[in-house]
């Protein structure tokens, strides 16, 4: 089977390769913690996070600094003030890998980093949409940029996973497309 009907059956039966990994995770996580009050960036995501399917436009324009998604997502979104900052996981090959990148309003998703090639390797993106202003905020307190990354951001990600910082405060409002 080749990899892009595999990605169209799974999206078609209303699966998420993607959550389903995060709930794969979680369940591991939490057999394997004595502690009821563990926090699991994993969680967070799958609690938190959406799917955003890619578009024509998702490759569009101009590729930035290849194997810096954090940086060159939070750079598009600091300079276009319609683009929202995400953080998640991106599937490639079947496979989900930690990744930044952009979203309209609308939700369409704007990757800065990577390219899509003729095989079709980029399936399905899922995760949070960060409000701006958090997202200068973190990078300055934290002196790193991405938002999910253990120990880099840890001065803003602890809050984030306890808790403790109000979704209000950090989530951005999109509408799916």
């Amino acid at each position: 089977m080749q990899i892009g009907s595999w990605k169209s059956t799974m999206m078609d039966l209303g699966n998420s390769m993607i959550r389903q990994y995060l709930e794969m995770w979680v369940d591991l996580e939490k057999s394997q913690s004595q502690h009821s009050d563990r926090v699991s960036i994993h969680n967070f995501v799958l609690v938190n996070g959406q799917s955003f399917p890619t578009t024509p436009d998702t490759f569009s324009g101009p590729r930035m600094e290849a194997k810096m998604c954090f940086m060159n997502a939070t750079h598009l979104a600091l300079a276009k003030s319609a683009m929202i900052y995400c953080e998640g996981y991106v599937e490639i090959y079947g496979i989900a890998i930690n990744h930044a990148w952009c979203v309209s309003q609308q939700g369409k998703v704007i990757d800065p980093t990577m390219t899509q090639e003729p095989n079709d390797r980029i399936g399905e993106y899922y995760g949070i949409p960060f409000k701006t202003d958090y997202l200068q905020k973190s990078i300055v307190k934290n002196g790193y940029y991405g938002l999910l990354g253990f120990p880099e951001a840890k001065k803003t990600l602890l809050p984030l996973l306890k808790g403790t910082t109000k979704t209000k405060t950090f989530m951005a409002e999109v509408k799916p497309c």
